[in-house]
């Protein structure tokens, strides 16, 4: 399979504005050493001030991906607000590929179940610590937590 690339787009909001850059540029750094990836074209914007005192910043990074899977890894584990694939036109995929990648999604999907059911063990820990001291919180039901 031929090289892919493709153009990705991160940001990080946070303060203070040095340490905001200074993050995105360590994200940066952190990708440009990913397995299968290299950093062809980077640009880093300076942070700009938006609401609460809080900083904004993005980074524009052309990369080469070695293969489908090399790429899907970078999406999952950086999270980028937008990719945009340059070459090739087309893509052809081989089953193998194509497994690394739903297995990625797999991973990824399961990791956040994983969260998402800690956080709601947690949750219910608390409310009960609040009930048993007299304070009782309603909170709207929420079905997928019964399960």
């Amino acid at each position: 399979m031929e090289k892919i690339n493709a153009i990705i787009m991160l940001e990080v909001m946070g303060r203070p504005a040095n340490y905001v850059k200074k993050s995105l540029s360590e994200i940066v750094g952190k990708i440009g050493k990913e397995k299968g990836i290299k950093i062809t074209k980077k640009k880093i914007n300076s942070p700009r001030k938006i609401e609460n005192s809080l900083f904004l910043s993005f980074a524009e990074i052309e990369i080469e991906a070695e293969n489908i899977a090399s790429l899907a890894r970078i999406i999952f584990l950086y999270m980028p607000s937008h990719i945009d694939i340059i070459k090739p036109q087309e893509l052809g995929i081989s089953n193998y590929d194509l497994n690394s990648v739903f297995n990625e999604i797999i991973r990824k999907l399961h990791e956040y179940d994983a969260v998402a059911k800690a956080m709601i063990f947690e949750k219910n820990i608390i409310l009960n610590q609040l009930e048993e001291k007299g304070i009782k919180i309603n909170l709207p039901e929420n079905k997928e937590e019964k399960k």
